[in-house]
């Protein structure tokens, strides 16, 4: 009898247990956004304008960053997020360049001088504040260069959980801008959104409203330590940014492009909410949606720095607009 009791008892405690304990992960997460808008903000006022998704050509702002699309917004604002020593390193990578390009790793380095070792400077390196607690399925790093058979020279890279809002369509949008090469100048206000290629936005440009526009949310870093998704070195749907054209963690399969390790035949996994389809990439439409393993929804940081959680089921064109900066609609 008093073991039928107390086996009642842990049975009516264990879920309270987990609810607090997700609820305690979610606080953290919740501080890990807000780090993140401070980091943009201090960015902002150091630099009169928020970083660029990926700088792809010398940049007005920080002069020695160039073509390297894996050089992102994440990684600029590294000496305001406590993480100074991290971005030194990247500053001596990217010096070592050649005409301010520097491959990745994995790349082509013929030409170059030895990228892997010089990668080393940030090996296992990662931050604490750009991981969230709730999810860790795919670890904190990834090898970079899997096809390095030295172990010397092989690189882990840090993966991150969180990922800036380029617009509420797919990468064809924030190519579309991309032509109109102006820094600071929106495209078109039903696609502009906060961060995109070579766009230094300014505080201005936030038409609608700082306190009206996600900046960031949550994404996933997939179900092992080499899945593409989360790894912020790539100019790709779920690596390096996410889009506002699904409701969060929808059901509706992240698009990916027809390369080795995004959606390989084994990655397609709906039941860990981690959907995802292969398209040709002839029409640059891969896209990928804030996804958590919180429950019900996802948190994203708004452009005041304040952290708002977003239910599942809001309305798509509600959502939507939230990431639009200057089409004079407000979805918060």
């Amino acid at each position: 009898m008093v073991i039928a009791i107390i086996g009642v008892l842990i049975a009516l405690l264990l879920p309270a247990v987990q609810a607090a304990r997700e609820a305690a992960r979610r606080m953290t997460c919740s501080n890990n956004l807000k780090q993140i808008g401070i980091g943009l903000h201090n960015y902002h006022d150091t630099h009169n304008a928020f970083p660029a998704l990926s700088a792809s050509e010398p940049t007005r702002v920080e002069g020695i960053f160039g073509s390297n699309d894996w050089y992102t917004a994440e990684k600029a604002i590294l000496p305001f997020v406590e993480q100074a020593s991290m971005f030194d390193a990247m500053q001596t990578i990217l010096a070592k360049g050649t005409q301010f390009y520097v491959r990745p790793p994995w790349g082509d380095i013929s030409g170059y001088e030895n990228p892997p070792v010089l990668w080393k400077l940030l090996d296992n390196q990662f931050v604490g504040y750009y991981l969230c607690p709730s999810d860790g399925q795919g670890g904190k790093t990834f090898l970079a260069n899997v096809s390095e058979t030295n172990t010397a020279n092989q690189v882990r890279l840090y993966k991150v959980n969180y990922l800036p809002f380029t617009n509420a369509g797919n990468e064809v949008h924030m190519y579309w801008e991309l032509v109109e090469s102006f820094v600071g100048r929106p495209f078109e206000g039903e696609l502009t959104g906060p961060f995109s290629v070579r766009k230094w936005r300014l505080m201005a440009n936030f038409t609608d409203g700082l306190s009206n526009t996600l900046l960031y949310s949550e994404f996933l870093t997939g179900q092992n330590e080499e899945r593409a998704y989360g790894k912020p070195w790539s100019l790709r749907a779920g690596q390096e940014m996410i889009f506002a054209a699904n409701t969060p963690n929808s059901k509706n399969p992240d698009l990916q492009p027809p390369y080795a390790g995004y959606c390989g035949p084994d990655d397609n996994l709906p039941e860990l909410n981690l959907p995802c389809q292969q398209v040709g990439d002839d029409g640059w439409t891969p896209n990928a949606s804030a996804r958590s393993r919180h429950p019900a929804g996802v948190q994203a940081l708004k452009g005041d720095g304040s952290v708002f959680f977003i239910s599942n089921t809001i309305d798509a064109t509600t959502y939507g607009r939230t990431v639009m900066i200057c089409d004079g609609q407000t979805g918060l």
